[in-house]
């Protein structure tokens, strides 16, 4: 009876036979075709596919925001039953309908600080006073978790970390009580902590607030986590739809089954899918998905009708109640297990140490101002991949940028094999070349108004002094799943995830010795993810060259990198190998980011009172000025002595380091015991 009442329920948000085409390219494919989408009231439901499947233009057609170049030629998009989103006034959306893009950076006002950014939308829509709108931010920033609301408001987008600016778009979409919020990877910049913390609150909000989500997301622990129904498309189309739990647990077509078999978990060490690559154009009948499926028969050519494989189930697939049934075929794996090779542990290409450095705008108020690194020291290896892990603002792009050269450390050292970088003012070419950086914020590094080509040619014209042939260039874009035609395109027209690709691509074309990787995997689908990740280990291997990987997702840290380094607002707590590092004993911060990811995961921890102080109460700890940097966020703290003493560096064998004060052997028997099957 209650499934009864919830269909009887006006939708909030309704889309019947949606299709979008190029504006005078009737006689092809289109981009999106014969879409439908219901979401009722407290409802979230996630759009998941790979990069360039159709689901941005869905929500920007729901946003009535579509490209100039692209038109809806064919359904309809209704909001709350009555209003029709092709015609409704723009008062509409940033009021009753909110958006948080995808790239949060480019969404903001690079010249704008927050404060005022937040009051434009505040002081618009709800007619408050300047005084009224400040004080309804602070409380917003507090809503998404975000520390010291009141100098938040005061900086600009650039003196944030990804993760703090993408909450920032949180909050401001979150401003005017909308009905619906559109979210377009919104977890993207955020660490596993403060994604379980925001997923969290948006669940919260979903309910208090009357909301209605649309979660467009390449993070399938994400979506299990917040919706309650998913549609899976791909080429455009929406080829499986189901119940988030049922749809991911057994899922009715080929496709969905390969994009769960190349999700890497915490646990276990199973291989990882790696589904074969579109080499053609999509076909314009039957099946788009069947030159790559293992599975296809020849009724794919032709067949592609929805058919019904259990109760609230839709699958566009010929096979798909075997697929429902429990039919799962056996894959090969991405080789990215068994694990890889040790890689000689004195063969060291880049060495930092006792870096620090702080924020300040004048060299007098360095001394005073809080560090945003502080005497931290790594080891990048030849052929290896060393992972540097932390929360947002932990200070691992501040590091990256000093390696690179775009900042210069206060004190410390940063040697490439025999050359010193810290001292250096501005690195000579050939330094540029051996050292290069794939950025975060990739959109903004790629110039919107240049062509693939000329992007992808610029390090063979500045290093080498010539133009690249077709197959330099076909090697380039090959390993990380991008066509040759590609390169006549603009960067604006590409998606997130191909100009995450191209800026890998351009990276590795100088050969250089040490690359830098931050977030280079954050607007990647699930499946190009494990072709990228067997990519950056078939590389790192052959030439020798070491990677610094900066990122949030655990999982893959367990899968790529050969040792880790964890940070904690600019403090190492803890460094060591990577199979070593995630089993216990390791440091109480370490366990928090751990267990956040388990976490996502849907495993259920022993104790549910642990590590949430800073990531699920709205406050973050204060950085301690004396004894352990962590101790006033430690659920596990010894008492004075934490608040007190410096921990002494503890090794627990095979190169591993512990910076704690409780003993090695107690941390291990607890942690060992912290967790229940979920």
């Amino acid at each position: 009876m209650m499934a009864d009442a919830a269909a009887q329920e006006t939708p909030v948000l309704e889309i019947r036979g949606l299709s979008v085409n190029i504006k005078g390219a009737e006689t092809s494919r289109p981009i999106v075709r014969d879409v439908d989408l219901v979401i009722r009231p407290k409802e979230a439901v996630g759009l998941i596919g790979e990069s360039g499947s159709g689901k941005s233009t869905v929500a920007l057609a729901v946003l009535n925001y579509l490209a100039a170049n692209l038109e809806v030629s064919a359904g309809e998009i209704r909001f709350c039953g009555t209003i029709d989103l092709s015609r409704a006034p723009r008062t509409i959306f940033g009021s009753q309908i909110a958006h948080v893009a995808q790239d949060p950076m480019a969404a903001l006002n690079p010249i704008m600080r927050i404060g005022r950014q937040m009051s434009e939308s505040l002081r618009w829509h709800l007619r408050l006073t300047p005084e009224q709108a400040r004080a309804r931010a602070i409380e917003l920033l507090d809503e998404v978790r975000l520390p010291n609301a009141a100098a938040i408001l005061e900086a600009l987008p650039h003196e944030l970390s990804g993760g703090m600016q993408q909450r920032v778009c949180i909050a401001m979409a979150l401003a005017c009580n909308p009905r619906l919020l559109v979210l377009d990877e919104p977890t993207t910049g955020l660490d596993a902590r403060t994604e379980s913390a925001v997923l969290e609150l948006l669940a919260e909000l979903k309910t208090h607030r009357d909301l209605s989500i649309l979660l467009i997301s390449h993070n399938l622990a994400a979506v299990a986590d917040l919706a309650d129904r998913v549609s899976v498309m791909y080429a455009g189309r929406t080829v499986e739809s189901g119940p988030t739990a049922e749809l991911l647990h057994r899922p009715a077509h080929r496709y969905t089954q390969m994009l769960l078999s190349a999700v890497p978990k915490m646990e276990g060490d199973r291989p990882l899918f790696d589904a074969p690559w579109q080499e053609a154009a999509f076909p314009k009948e039957g099946c788009a998905f069947r030159s790559r499926c293992d599975l296809a028969v020849e009724a794919c050519a032709q067949d592609d009708m929805e058919r019904s494989p259990g109760a609230q189930r839709l699958s566009r697939c010929v096979r798909a109640q075997e697929l429902f049934g429990g039919f799962y075929p056996q894959d090969g794996g991405s080789a990215l297990y068994p694990r890889k090779p040790p890689v000689p542990a004195l063969d060291k290409i880049l060495s930092i140490s006792d870096v620090s450095f702080a924020y300040a705008r004048t060299r007098a108020a360095q001394a005073s101002a809080p560090r945003a690194l502080d005497n931290v020291g790594l080891d990048i290896r030849k052929g290896a991949i060393t992972a540097l892990i932390g929360e947002s603002g932990s200070g691992k792009s501040t590091l990256a940028r000093l390696i690179v050269g775009l900042m210069r450390p206060h004190s410390g050292s940063i040697r490439l094999k025999e050359k010193e970088l810290a001292g250096l003012r501005r690195y000579p070419l050939e330094i540029c070349r051996r050292i290069q950086i794939v950025f975060q914020n990739v959109g903004g590094s790629l110039h919107p108004a240049k062509r693939a080509y000329t992007l992808l040619a610029r390090p063979f014209r500045l290093y080498e002094k010539r133009s690249p042939t077709q197959s330099e260039l076909r090697d380039l874009l090959t390993p990380v799943g991008l066509r040759v035609d590609l390169l006549q395109k603009r960067t604006r027209a590409l998606s997130g995830g191909e100009r995450q690709r191209i800026g890998l691509a351009r990276a590795t074309a100088p050969r250089p010795d040490v690359l830098v990787l931050d977030e280079a995997f954050s607007a990647l689908d699930v499946s190009m993810k494990v072709r990228v990740a067997r990519y950056l280990l078939e590389q790192s291997r052959a030439s020798g060259s070491g990677h610094l990987l900066v990122t949030h997702e655990l999982p893959f840290v367990r899968y790529l990198a050969d040792d880790v380094v964890v940070l904690y607002r600019g403090w190492a707590c803890e460094s060591g190998p990577s199979n070593t590092l995630f089993a216990a004993p390791h440091h109480p911060y370490t366990e928090t980011l751990v267990w956040a990811a388990r976490r996502l995961e849907g495993q259920k921890p022993a104790r549910t009172d642990l590590f949430r102080t800073d990531a699920s109460l709205g406050k973050v700890a204060p950085v301690a000025r004396t004894g352990c940097p962590f101790h006033t966020a430690c659920p596990r703290k010894l008492g004075t002595l934490c608040e007190t003493e410096a921990p002494p560096d503890r090794n627990t064998g095979a190169g591993h380091r512990i910076a704690c004060h409780i003993p090695l052997s107690e941390l291990e028997s607890i942690q060992k015991g912290e967790y229940t099957a979920g």
